[in-house]
């Protein structure tokens, strides 16, 4: 027999108190623990398992990323092979695990493939399934009390620098990133950087971009600001601006404003170019993103 928890009892023998359990069908694959419960979701009606032809639902495992999984209806607490039968919990106390690495009132989050977790996961919901009751290395207590509710993690950065004086120089159209960013803004999620002179986003979703450059030192020639992602790989053709007489003694300002979709992983970054033009010193940038929604 494999991994085999239990439903801690009163002195009568009866559950504890709001103690809420069903059986149900291990639907095509076998669900095993490591210690731990794992959650699972209804999938359809199951066999009949009793001589009054009851009929109990089939069971697997929920995953945080995947919607058709959600919402969980319970944990299990025992190995189960395909088809078996076990019990799911829905609400209540459930003992025997491995607790000894967490601390008492640890909240523990629905992760992947049915796993629970005491870190947040970045999904736009929270799926909290319970606390950590008492720690043990083998007969820790976990209650079951399940919630789901919205995210409240956000996600913005920025990068900025007031009062630079080093010139940005290039070739005639050649596409060429700003570097001299000095300050990381106030940030939540993302990792503006600036070594790289790009903001790396943390989570997928549709952002809201602004950048506000003021330009000078460019001998009355015409450049063209762009925002790109992933070190120019991709123009993000919503931020750009049109073509912009930058003069010597009269500052330019330019903004940049609107929304994109990036992914985990992306990088947004500020380039230049020109036709007619090698040098221009951007003297001020105010470069800042901010997640608003997940992608449609």
């Amino acid at each position: 027999m494999g991994f085999r928890g239990y439903l801690p009892q009163n002195e009568n023998l009866s559950h504890t108190v709001n103690t809420r359990v069903y059986e149900a069908q291990i639907d095509t694959v076998a669900i095993v623990l490591t210690g731990m419960p794992r959650v699972v979701f209804v999938t359809t009606e199951g066999a009949s398992t009793r001589q009054i032809k009851e009929i109990v639902p089939k069971i697997k495992v929920s995953d945080i990323t995947d919607l058709t999984t959600l919402p969980p209806t319970g944990v299990i607490i025992t190995d189960g092979a395909a088809d078996a039968i076990v019990d799911v919990c829905q609400s209540g106390y459930v003992g025997g695990f491995d607790t000894s690495s967490l601390a008492a009132n640890d909240v523990l989050y629905l992760t992947t493939n049915g796993n629970l977790t005491t870190t947040r996961p970045k999904e736009d919901f929270v799926v909290q399934m319970g606390k950590v009751a008492t720690v043990d290395a083998s007969n820790g207590i976990i209650m079951i009390d399940q919630q789901v509710y919205p995210n409240p993690e956000r996600y913005y950065g920025g990068l900025s620098v007031d009062g630079n004086a080093t010139a940005t120089t290039f070739a005639l159209d050649t596409l060429t990133q700003f570097e001299e960013f000095d300050t990381v803004e106030v940030k939540s999620n993302t990792v503006p950087s600036v070594a790289e002179s790009h903001i790396e986003i943390e989570k997928d979703g549709v952002y809201e971009v602004h950048c506000v450059i003021t330009a000078t030192g460019g001998n009355q020639k015409i450049f063209v600001f762009q925002i790109y992602k992933n070190n120019g790989a991709t123009a993000l053709d919503n931020l750009i601006s049109s073509e912009r007489v930058v003069q010597i003694n009269d500052p330019a300002t330019v903004t940049l404003s609107g929304q994109i979709e990036a992914l985990d992983g992306d990088t947004l970054e500020l380039w230049i170019i020109s036709a007619n033009g090698t040098s221009v010193t951007l003297t001020e940038v105010s470069f800042d993103l901010n997640r608003i929604a997940p992608i449609p």
